[in-house]
Formats: C-alpha cells, sequence, structure tokens
C-alpha cells in the first residue's frame, strides 16, 4: 500500500497529464478539488472492487493521451446569402478529476449570449472546407476548417455555464478504439465491436454448424421511420428505427417498441444488435462525460424504471440506424432524408442524457469518412484512417453528418483492409468484406427520448392499458391496434423483457398503494394467505440494512410470472425492497 498524503499522490496524479511546473495555480487547485471525487483504493490496486464490464468504474484512472491545445483557426470567412457558418469560442486545457480522461477542453459559456447564438444557429450553412477533399496519389487530403476546432480523440469538451466550474456540461466527445485502449474497458469495447461489425455487415457461413448471418439492411420488409427520405428502388438507404419510439397525436406522445420486421431471423438479429449497443453505451459514454454526469444519469432511469434497450441496466431507449450508399461525399440528404441528413436538432430527446452515434464504415483505404460537426460550438470530427468511431453528444444541439468520399483511384481496394489500421476490423469481418453490398455507412444512434426517463410522457405496457408514470389509465380503442411492450416488447427489451416487466408491475403496485393510502411496508409484513398463513416479509431499513439490501437484491419472485422461461432468481440482477427469508419458498399467491 502506497504511504503518500493525498497532496503527494494527487501530484504524482497530476503529473501524468499536465506537466506541473508549468501548470497555473488554478489548474493545480481544480485538480486537488477533483479529486475528492474519487476514491484512492481502486485506483492503486490498478482495479475497482468487484469490477465488470457492465459496470463502470467511477473512479479517477488516469491514462496519459498525447495532446495538444485545441487546432483552430481563428480566420473566419462570412457566409454568403446572409447564412452563417459554425464558430468555435476558446477552448483551455485544464486538468480535471471528475473526467475519466482527467483533463479536458473547457469554454466558460454565458447565458447571456444565448439569444446571439440563436440568431446565428438558424441560418447556420456548413463550411466549404468541411466537404473541400482532394486526393492525391488515392489519399484524402483535408483541410482544417475555418473557425471550427476538429475534436480530438478521447478527451471531452466541457461548457462551464457561466463560467461557474460546479456546472461543468459535457459539450461532447469523440472516441476511437484507440483511445478506448486507454481505459481498462477498452478490451470490452473492442470485443463488442467484433460482434456489432459482423452482425452489421453480415457474415457467411463456414462451417455446418455456424449459420450465415445476413447484413441487417438487406431484410426484406425492414420499415423506415417516418423522418426517413423516400427509399429509391433497389436501395436500402434510409433511416430505420430498432428499439422504442415515441407516437405522436397524443399529448407529449406514447412511448411504444417501434414498428419493424418481425421475421424470427430479423427479429432476432436486431435484439442481438440493440444488447451489443447497449453494453457499448453503458462502456463508452462514462469514459466521455463526468462522474457526475452519468450519476444522475442512471438515478433518473432507475428511480423511473426507465425502458433502456437491450439489457437491464440504465441506457438509452431509442435506437436509430442509419444506411447510406452515397461515396461522393457532401450531406446526407439523399440517404436519409432531409430531416436527418443536414443540420438538424432532435428535439425529442431528453435535454440531460446523451447520445452515443457509433459510425461503422467500408470504405476502402485512403478515402475521406465524411465530417460530423456541432454547429453551436463549432466543434466536428473526422475519423481518418479508421472504419468505426464513436462520438458522445447531446441531440438537441445543433449537429450535422457528412457521406464518405472515395477516389476514383483509391489506395486501396475493399480487399485490402490490411492498409487499414487493423484494430479497427475484425479478421473475421474481413473476410466477408465484399458481401456487405453497396452500402458503405451504417450509423446507430442511440439516444433517450425526453420524458421517457422521467416518467412525463405516457407508456404503452399492456394491451388495453397505458401505463404512465407507472400507474395505469384506461386506454383509447384505437391504442389496442398498436404495439405494446408486454406483447411486442421482448425484441427491444432482450433477455431483461421478464424482469423490466416484473419491475413495472411491482412500481404500479407500489404507487396504487401509495394513493390509497396503504403503507406498503406494513402491508407486505402482514399479508396473509386464504387460509391465514402469514407471509413472512418484513421491510428492510434501506440504511441500516444497506448490506442485506444488496444481499437480497435478485430475489424477487416476480420472474415466476413467466414460467416458460427458466431463470435462477439467485442470480437475477433485480432489487427486492422485501426481507424474504432464504427456507422460505413461498409464490405470494403469484399466477403461475
Amino acid at each position: 500500500m502506497n504511504d503518500d498524503s493525498d497532496e503527494v499522490w494527487a501530484g504524482k496524479r497530476l503529473s501524468e497529464i499536465v506537466n506541473v511546473e508549468q501548470a497555473s495555480e488554478a489548474e493545480l487547485s481544480q485538480f486537488m478539488l477533483g479529486i475528492q471525487h474519487f476514491s484512492r483504493e481502486p485506483l492503486l490496486s490498478g482495479c475497482a472492487p468487484e469490477w465488470n464490464p457492465y459496470s463502470p468504474q467511477l473512479i479517477l484512472n488516469v491514462h496519459p493521451l498525447e495532446s495538444q491545445a485545441p487546432i483552430t483557426n481563428r480566420g473566419v470567412l462570412d457566409a454568403p446569402g446572409g447564412w452563417a457558418y459554425p464558430q468555435a469560442p476558446e477552448f483551455e486545457q485544464r486538468a480535471d478529476a471528475r473526467f475519466r480522461r482527467g483533463y479536458g477542453y473547457f469554454h466558460q459559456y454565458h447565458a447571456t449570449s444565448a439569444a446571439k447564438q440563436k440568431s446565428r444557429l438558424v441560418c447556420i450553412v456548413a463550411p466549404p472546407e468541411i466537404t473541400a477533399v482532394q486526393f492525391k496519389d488515392g489519399c484524402a487530403h483535408v483541410p482544417h476548417v475555418q473557425g471550427m476546432v476538429e475534436m480530438q480523440a478521447g478527451i471531452p469538451y466541457v461548457a462551464l455555464v457561466n463560467g461557474n466550474n460546479a456546472k461543468a456540461v459535457t459539450v461532447g466527445c469523440f472516441q476511437t478504439l484507440h483511445s478506448l485502449d486507454q481505459y481498462l474497458e477498452g478490451e470490452s469495447i473492442r470485443a463488442l465491436v467484433i460482434k456489432l461489425q459482423t452482425q452489421t455487415w453480415g457474415k457467411a457461413a463456414n462451417t455446418s454448424k455456424e449459420s450465415k448471418v445476413s447484413p441487417v439492411y438487406s431484410f426484406p420488409g425492414l420499415k423506415p421511420n417516418d423522418r426517413s427520405g423516400k427509399v429509391k428502388e433497389g436501395s436500402v438507404e434510409g433511416s430505420y428505427s430498432l428499439a422504442s419510439t415515441v407516437m405522436k397525436g397524443n399529448g407529449c406522445g406514447i412511448l411504444r417498441p417501434a414498428l419493424q420486421v418481425s421475421t424470427p431471423e430479423a427479429k432476432e438479429q436486431i435484439s442481438n444488435i440493440l444488447a451489443t449497443l447497449h453494453g457499448l453505451y453503458r462502456l463508452i459514454v462514462p469514459l466521455s462525460i463526468s462522474k457526475e454526469e452519468w450519476e444522475v444519469f442512471e438515478h433518473v432511469m432507475r428511480e423511473n424504471n426507465g425502458f433502456s434497450f437491450g439489457g437491464l441496466e440504465p441506457g438509452a431507449v431509442g435506437c436509430q440506424m442509419n444506411v447510406s450508399e452515397c461515396s461522393s461525399g457532401g450531406e446526407l440528404l439523399k440517404s436519409i432524408g432531409d430531416l436527418q441528413g443536414s443540420w438538424h436538432v432532435d428535439s425529442g430527446d431528453d435535454p440531460l442524457s446523451f447520445t452515443l452515434l457509433t459510425i461503422l464504415l467500408r470504405i476502402p483505404p485512403g478515402s475521406d469518412p465524411g465530417a460530423f460537426a456541432l454547429g453551436r460550438f463549432g466543434l466536428y470530427a473526422r475519423p481518418l484512417g479508421t472504419l468505426v468511431a464513436f462520438l458522445v453528444f447531446k441531440g438537441n444541439d445543433l449537429h450535422s453528418g457528412f457521406a464518405p468520399k472515395i477516389s476514383s483511384n483509391p489506395a486501396g481496394s475493399y480487399t485490402g483492409i490490411d492498409d487499414f489500421d487493423r484494430r479497427s476490423i475484425a479478421d473475421e469481418v474481413v473476410a466477408d468484406w465484399n458481401l456487405a453490398g453497396q452500402v458503405n455507412r451504417v450509423v446507430y444512434v442511440s439516444y433517450v427520448q425526453n420524458g421517457s426517463c422521467n416518467g412525463t410522457i405516457q407508456r404503452a405496457f399492456a394491451p388495453g392499458s397505458l401505463s404512465f408514470s407507472n400507474q395505469t389509465e384506461p386506454a383509447k380503442v384505437r391504442d389496442s391496434n398498436y404495439l405494446n411492450y408486454v406483447q411486442h416488447g421482448r425484441p427491444a427489451l432482450g433477455s431483461s423483457f421478464e424482469e423490466r416487466i416484473a419491475l413495472e408491475l411491482a412500481y404500479s403496485a407500489w404507487n396504487i398503494k401509495i394513493k390509497a393510502r396503504m403503507d406498503p411496508g406494513v402491508l407486505l409484513a402482514t399479508v396473509q394467505d386464504s387460509d391465514g398463513t402469514r407471509q413472512i416479509c418484513p421491510p428492510i431499513h434501506p440504511i441500516t440494512q444497506a448490506k442485506q439490501l444488496q444481499h437480497n437484491r435478485g430475489l424477487t419472485p416476480f420472474p415466476r410470472l413467466f414460467p416458460g422461461r427458466k431463470r435462477s432468481i439467485s442470480n437475477s440482477t433485480q432489487y427486492s425492497t422485501c426481507n424474504w427469508k432464504k427456507e422460505e419458498k413461498r409464490d405470494c399467491n403469484l399466477p403461475t
């Protein structure tokens, strides 16, 4: 065990990310302030206690990454015709232990500038350098964009609201497999990326025991969403909803499973993709935002039983798959529609949550992968030299993506994947590279709809009823014609389907008892069977019996509602608020 004082230990950690001798007094003070948020013990031992890849470490785990001051060309051209180009503010590099990287780029944002910003954002257009790609010997050469900041992989860009260091809001963070390799989670992320590439691009059957995996966008009957552009005949380009979606026309909307192709093969593959994306969200987002932002998100999702897709842990609720074949650069209007292929805001996204953009490319070496730009703060990312990239940002901020551009005489061919950084694509994907068809860009947008995580919109829970804030209300007759989670939610909710439904039932019962002025704790402690036998189920105090509560998680009997699926209740990950005695194996009158 290291006997260094907190100051000496913090100084050693600080020296790994900045030059202490050149650091300002403010930077040193900021670092020491942030250190208080983290535990030393897991860091000194090299691993958090009982760490598993789906439970991100919320500790300081700084891995030095080569960095430099943000690159920006302060010269700004005036856009023609009264339009405006994005303008980046000044970003300052500083140490901050609230972020897993240990430092970030910070901007002093003042609310008084909102009106001025709005006047520019409503008439924003892309600078010409975004698409001004030149090819030399088959390789793309791209200029820096005037007035904008090119995002460095792995480093968060943060706004300090009104200059208050306590009000730090992450604007965005660009990640590649190389930047994610710096973390303990890197290996788990890479394994999930390999799965996602196979599930997306497809895989031929190599043995009699291994069945073929079709490209996910090739299933007949795949349904584009209402924001997608018109699909060209013989093309699979478009935007597709895969998880949950908000149906408009009824107040703030109703959260339902997305209507999608329902063949067994397609449903299984989409469900597997959602599980993989859920794992990526759980691993990548905490590495890209502050500890406080992630903990607030987790708390809100757990408190309201948010219907995360692909897994039971808090995560994204909606998933959109954007498929394009464009290889000439420019905006994606023709590929995925006007509403998503140009500058836009996702006004229906939760402003407190984060969107994870997962970009999969299929382009020859030397190509321009296309940029992704954030208009409000003048940031852009261009994943050159890799086939996999991620971007964490807020969906209700102005943003736009741009299509790849491929040279007519590329430096390498689709079969020359060795020219790429091989860390960005798996060996098994290389073998089937040419089976993917004309599609060269698939982007998964994992996001949280506004209201879906805090109970302010209705939820189509069961047939004939709606769930609103975990309480049931009568449904209109027409609602029986739409999808609901009990009957149609398994592909979106995945392996956590039973637990999610059981939790919703439990929360609903709890709220009804409170409305009826019945003490749920007393009720659980005094329940009797019809023959007078009393159930032994005393309530647990959440503070004085915290260890007992943690031990009892997973002892809920609710999975018995679904006898068709064998589950080990003792291994379930659910919470139990009751002190079920181990020797008693009662079903509490639940139906079998």
